[in-house]
């Protein structure tokens, strides 16, 4: 979740608009608080995770289209998910002054989304920590000041 305020918040703030390379695909974006209590969880109990891995994951599998409109009904007004190729994407990112290998693991990342590879949600936050994962939704109204 919070690339979208740390990577896209130019986009957001300057065009109203989310451009990368996920196509339709849907991705269980979980807040890196989320992952704090998560990790809080296992070093509270290390003995009893000791081994397991876990898959934690937002409650929901938003498309970028969808986190399009949601984070516009937060703001007030209308943004725009364009799904770029990812030759434009790594483009558009250097040409912002992203490092090429930065941009290009950030394609990587997105192709993963876009091949439907990051849409599971899995039940084990809830399972780990007792409490469902916050949802994108609360993430977004928490964080509107940075997207304004």
């Amino acid at each position: 979740m919070q690339h979208l305020a740390d990577v896209h918040v130019g986009l957001i703030r300057d065009r109203d608009e989310i451009a990368v390379p996920a196509g339709k695909g849907c991705s269980a974006f979980l807040d890196v608080e989320d992952v704090g209590h998560g990790a809080a969880a296992i070093l509270a109990d290390r003995a009893g995770h000791a081994g397991p891995a876990y898959d934690l994951t937002g409650p929901a599998a938003p498309t970028f289209e969808d986190v399009a409109g949601l984070l516009g009904g937060v703001l007030g007004r209308k943004l725009i998910y364009r799904a770029v190729s990812v030759p434009r994407f790594v483009i558009e990112q250097t040409q912002g002054g992203r490092p090429l290998a930065a941009a290009l693991v950030m394609a990587a990342l997105y192709s993963v989304q876009r091949f439907g590879r990051a849409a599971p949600v899995s039940p084990d936050f809830e399972n780990l920590t007792g409490q469902p994962a916050g949802p994108l939704a609360a993430y977004l109204t928490r964080e509107r000041a940075r997207f304004a």
